[in-house]
């Protein structure tokens, strides 16, 4: 899912162009995605009858897309429900981003709380957003383990938590000083840890504790932490940097060398080289162990792959960030049939 924490601005700057970040696997698609399902997702949301001020941005924003190219191998009725997700979630972290400060801390502390409640009727959910999240809740709640739920709340909640300790500590407009310190306080405000549920929900996987717990997947998931990092801040700064937003990874890298964003450019897709080669090595000493050689451990470690070449295609050509009137989306190098079943070894619903 895109995360990033409610940036301040400052004056805009001159247009930079970021050149294409080299992908490292195969662009794969589902073969679910078409545009019965896009309509569907958006028609879905669009009933609650949220502010959407310009609806036709709003579905060119293409969720479905996104969904299917970072989730390829879910089958439809998961695939529908990633989409419903990242489009809530999406939506409501940029009401929270666009608001004033005082106002973006209350949404944030009600976002919090509701995941906190599971997403779950309480006596302080927010009038607006709860049917939205309670609905979706219950549909994915359908066909996942109430384990699996209990994760996905607490993985969201840590995620906000991050997100609104952000917000409390930048509220005199004082950003993270240096790399080290950005990059720490960013690994709190992705969702990133989210997405890696996401992804076993694709799949129809629990992970087990003993599973998650290797410390060669532990390992494994902090990298991809960092190099989504990357893909984002790279990828967004265009736009945020035309926007006059100063939380990115170039704004902060051009005050610590003292240059020009365009000058600090090099520097950001060298640290993104070498977060995908650090990760590529994880990954490949993951896969020759007795763990990695497990079926569904490889199916996970695939799909991972396929979320950062997923995000890379979709956040490079959607008119979010593109600030194109339409989407010029990539020639997939697969399509993916999935099954609409579970992988081997796994019912779908149990814990692994």
């Amino acid at each position: 899912m895109d995360s990033s924490p409610t940036s301040h601005t400052a004056a805009p700057v001159p247009a930079l162009t970021i050149p294409p970040l080299r992908r490292r696997y195969p662009l794969r698609r589902s073969a679910h995605y078409d545009a019965a399902l896009a309509d569907e997702v958006d028609t879905w949301f669009l009933s609650f009858g949220l502010p959407t001020p310009q609806q036709q941005a709003y579905r060119r924003t293409n969720h479905a897309y996104l969904a299917a190219v970072c989730w390829p191998s879910a089958d439809r009725r998961t695939l529908a429900d990633l989409a419903r997700l990242a489009a809530a979630v999406m939506a409501r972290d940029h009401e929270i981003d666009s608001a004033p400060h005082p106002r973006a801390l209350a949404a944030a502390r009600s976002f919090l709380n509701d995941a906190r409640h599971h997403f779950t009727p309480h006596a302080d959910s927010d009038p607006r957003w709860a049917p939205v999240f309670i609905n979706l809740w219950q549909r994915i709640a359908t066909h996942r383990t109430d384990r699996f739920m209990d994760r996905l709340a607490d993985a969201i909640a840590t995620y906000l938590t991050g997100c609104l300790t952000w917000l409390q500590t930048t509220a005199n407009d004082s950003p993270p000083a240096g790399l080290d310190a950005y990059l720490a306080t960013r690994r709190t405000t992705i969702a990133q840890r989210v997405d890696h549920l996401l992804t076993e929900m694709s799949l129809g996987l629990d992970l087990s504790p003993a599973a998650l717990a290797h410390s060669l997947t532990k390992r494994l998931h902090a990298l991809d932490v960092e190099r989504t990092i990357l893909v984002q801040d790279l990828l967004s700064a265009p736009k945020e940097l035309a926007d006059g937003e100063t939380e990115n990874l170039l704004t902060v890298l051009a005050a610590e060398r003292q240059c020009t964003f365009a000058e600090a450019l090099p520097d950001a897709l060298r640290l993104y080289e070498q977060a995908m080669d650090a990760y590529d090595h994880a990954h490949h000493q993951l896969l020759h162990t007795e763990l990695g050689r497990q079926p569904p451990i490889r199916a996970y470690l695939n799909a991972l792959n396929d979320f950062n070449t997923g995000l890379i295609e979709w956040t490079t050509h959607s008119p979010r960030y593109a600030r194109t009137a339409q989407a010029d989306w990539t020639t997939p190098d697969e399509i993916i049939q999935p099954a609409d079943a579970a992988l081997p070894g796994s019912s779908g619903r149990a814990d692994r």
